[in-house]
């Protein structure tokens, strides 16, 4: 009980700073006539919402952050400094965007055509996140061509990730820093993704599947998948090739001494 005291004081002392601020808006904050605020929000300095923006209710928005037109952001959230919302991001409730990121970028989307030269097709989507939404410090979360990317409430996307256009993430997934997700992947809920996963277009990870550290994700995966690996494979099976793969060294040794020895009979 003590120990469990302790750990509360100590969530408490961390998390003092992120204590609500007073209902302010600061002089420098350049608000549009037609976003609409809600109440108890505090909006500081050097603040750009534009036109069409709705910030609900107990919103924090922290120096230098960017509400582009027409965005929605939900009650309780807190964007913090240099984050920039893209035009018609929705944003849900008592989420969590850390400095530098950016919602709704365009995709990369390029066509090529003649002499060479690539199109770039124009990202007319935007993106959805859910409630309780928490994204690191430098991610960036691309807008969908025509439709959405969506982010499913509960899920937890960690620093420098990069989720591509019309990607899907499902509730209470976590995705571990500097991952990438690629364009059009469907990923279902409660997924774990460790640091450094690749996944690559197009395809689906079922409910409840896990990827280690640096794995590269290159095929569809069932629900309650676990893999690691380049590529990924069922993770026993990247264990036992991970300590062949250190053998081979030795290996190859044993291997030239036959040889030599082979060859030096008459």
């Amino acid at each position: 009980m003590g120990t469990a005291l302790s750990d509360k004081r100590i969530v408490r002392l961390a998390h003092r700073h992120q204590r609500k601020k007073p209902n302010s808006i600061h002089p420098s904050a350049v608000i549009s006539p037609t976003a609409r605020l809600g109440s108890n929000v505090c909006i500081m300095a050097s603040v750009v919402v534009d036109e069409g923006a709705c910030i609900g209710d107990g919103v924090t928005i922290y120096p230098h952050v960017y509400v582009g037109r027409d965005c929605v952001v939900g009650d309780g959230t807190i964007l913090y400094p240099n984050v920039t919302l893209r035009e018609a991001v929705k944003v849900g409730r008592r989420c969590r965007i850390h400095s530098g990121s950016v919602i709704g970028s365009d995709g990369f989307g390029f066509i090529p055509v003649a002499n060479g030269r690539r199109l770039k097709i124009p990202h007319v989507g935007t993106v959805e996140l859910g409630d309780d939404v928490v994204v690191g410090a430098n991610a960036a979360i691309d807008r969908g061509t025509l439709e959405k990317t969506r982010v499913g409430s509960g899920v937890v996307i960690d620093a420098q990730v990069q989720v591509g256009h019309n990607a899907s993430i499902g509730d209470r997934t976590h995705i571990g820093t500097m991952s990438g997700i690629c364009g059009s992947t469907r990923i279902g809920r409660d997924v774990r993704l460790g640091h450094d996963v690749a996944v690559v277009p197009q395809i689906e990870i079922g409910d409840g599947a896990s990827a280690e550290d640096c794995s590269s994700i290159t095929k569809n995966l069932p629900a309650g998948a676990h893999v690691g690996g380049m590529p990924a494979l069922p993770t026993e099976e990247a264990r036992r090739l991970r300590e062949l793969e250190c053998s081979l060294p030795e290996l190859f040794e044993r291997l030239r001494a036959l040889e030599r020895k082979l060859a030096d009979k008459p």
